[in-house]
């Protein structure tokens, strides 16, 4: 399906009920057991959207975010980034990307930290900090545990002592710049212990394309404008 708002062309799946489900069955009540699953991208989304909004406030800087998601992946058995060596310690690219889709999508905003870098945090909605940590701990009880432990660890401490905490990580001192640190091992698709429902929401939620269209619609005044809004099926 296509949507054109106003000069703005946007192209999505419509994605059906059961789409994000894989091997659920039914007790004989009729309720849904098992798992559901999701895309590893949602599952990246959603692992940096509850850190970034386990700070009290913000999240003070790239370097900080950095470093404490890779003391949140440590030692975890579902890790959706990989960290390389990097000047300031470990560093990942894939964090970096998930990060900038999440400030396009309007998930989370950066503010400026004076004339360099920037403090970030999640867009405040009305059941978005409790739905997030729902999701993740159907996800994973000990990877949501993790990341709480490494903000309150490691997430307000002084930015050179971070570095430094950085600089003593496993393996750093024989790695060179940019060799790989701690790899990323999630699956594909990861498997979440919500129902059909639950999980739909969530797929949708973090879906880029899906959240640009409601930002979209929402920008629209149907009552003046429906000459520039179109829904066409296609195929």
């Amino acid at each position: 399906m296509t949507l054109l708002c106003g000069t703005h062309k946007l192209s999505f799946v419509w994605y059906t009920r059961g789409a994000w489900t894989v091997g659920l069955q039914r007790d004989h009540g009729g309720h849904l057991m098992g798992a559901c699953h999701i895309p590893l991208a949602v599952y990246r989304r959603l692992w940096l959207l509850y850190l970034i909004e386990r700070f009290s406030q913000a999240c003070y800087g790239n370097v900080r975010l950095q470093k404490v998601a890779y003391f949140s992946e440590k030692g975890q058995q579902l890790r959706p980034f990989t960290f390389k060596k990097a000047p300031r310690g470990p560093y990942s690219e894939d964090l970096k990307e998930i990060l900038e889709q999440l400030l396009s999508m309007g998930l989370v905003v950066a503010e400026p930290l004076g004339e360099t870098g920037n403090k970030y945090r999640v867009t405040e909605t009305r059941e978005g900090p409790s739905r997030h940590a729902r999701w993740l701990g159907a996800v994973s009880a000990s990877v949501k545990a993790a990341i709480e432990s490494a903000v309150e660890q490691y997430g307000y401490m002084r930015q050179d002592s971070l570095v430094d905490a950085g600089h003593q990580v496993d393996g750093f001192d024989d790695a060179s710049f940019y060799d790989v640190l701690l790899e990323a091992n999630a699956p594909e698709s990861v498997a979440v212990g919500l129902d059909e429902d639950e999980c739909e929401e969530l797929a949708l939620s973090l879906s880029p394309g899906f959240v640009g269209m409601l930002r979209c619609l929402a920008d629209t005044d149907w009552a003046s404008s429906l000459d520039k809004v179109r829904l066409i099926e296609a195929g």
